[in-house]
């Protein structure tokens, strides 16, 4: 996994297949 932004990851950690998601979109 990249680490970007720590704002982002936090909520990846939430849903790691929405963050798939919203990233594809």
């Amino acid at each position: 996994m990249m680490s970007s932004s720590s704002e982002h990851d936090l909520r990846c950690s939430r849903a790691s297949w929405l963050c798939v998601l919203s990233r594809g979109k």
